[in-house]
């Protein structure tokens, strides 16, 4: 990380490698690709586009540098977005190459929360955000398949299809962002977030969560409460609890049956917390 810093610092004073790009303008409502691209990539739009702009790091570093030559790095599951009519200078760093998801998009008026990501401070207007876990890499990679192979079509069923995924990239970011307004959840505690989700009805106990992610029960207590602001215990009722009222509207089950196929040994517990 040292080299990567140095590497970064020299790079923030170097001349631009290539001639800027010129301003993209777009009448397509959204488009995107994946690149993988070694040394000496580069791009420099100093008007910046007309859309919102997004970069997804799968492997190797990237880096934006802004007016004032400050840079930020992009690692391996690192989102960044850049706003309509921001100054854009970003490239690979030469020693790993960089390969990454890129989309160009025009967002929906009712994704404004979802855009709302941490603003770094070295690049003006250069916003971030991260997978939160293994799993929700995982997730996000085949969003960005299902983007790519329906943007390339022009049916408008496909277009719409395409937004989806993209609606599903950021909805799957802010999951990640649990707690206080622009913390990231630390993955372990997204990995036991996601088991209890996945598996409402489980038997959980602190020692095996703890366990699962490595760590010792108190410490995992600790950060969940951090990260979330409640305790692992009301987060598993409350995730039955939501299993439960899903088995309810479906009317076919008698509210015994609901409660332990929701996970409440007790119906009488059941009806009280509900």
């Amino acid at each position: 990380m040292k080299r990567m810093a140095e590497r970064m610092h020299n790079l923030a004073g170097a001349p631009s490698a290539t001639p800027p790009g010129r301003p993209l303008d777009m009448h397509d409502a959204i488009f995107s690709q994946h690149y993988r691209q070694g040394r000496g990539y580069y791009m420099h739009r100093p008007h910046g586009t007309s859309t919102w702009l997004m970069f997804y790091t799968v492997g190797g570093y990237g880096w934006f540098r802004s007016p004032a030559r400050d840079v930020e790095t992009a690692s391996p599951r690192d989102l960044h977005l850049v706003p309509p009519g921001r100054p854009q200078e970003y490239g690979s760093v030469p020693e790993t190459g960089w390969d990454f998801h890129w989309v160009h998009f025009i967002p929906r008026p009712t994704w404004a929360p979802l855009l709302a990501l941490t603003p770094v401070a070295a690049v003006p207007g250069l916003l971030r955000g991260q997978a939160g876990s293994s799993v929700t890499h995982r997730r996000l990679l085949a969003a960005f398949e299902d983007l790519h192979r329906d943007a390339m079509v022009t049916d408008p069923n496909a277009q719409e299809l395409a937004f989806n995924a993209l609606e599903r990239v950021l909805l799957l970011v802010r999951a990640g962002r649990v707690g206080q307004p622009g913390r990231t959840a630390d993955p372990r505690v997204q990995r036991v977030l996601e088991a209890i989700a996945m598996a409402p009805a489980g038997r959980f106990t602190l020692a095996g969560l703890a366990r699962s992610v490595q760590l010792s029960p108190s410490r995992l207590a600790h950060l969940f409460k951090a990260a979330t602001g409640t305790t692992l215990f009301e987060t598993v009722i409350n995730a039955r609890l939501k299993e439960a009222t899903n088995l309810l509207r479906m009317g076919t089950a008698r509210v015994q049956e609901v409660a332990a196929r929701a996970g409440f040994n007790s119906p009488f517990y059941f009806s009280r917390r509900f």
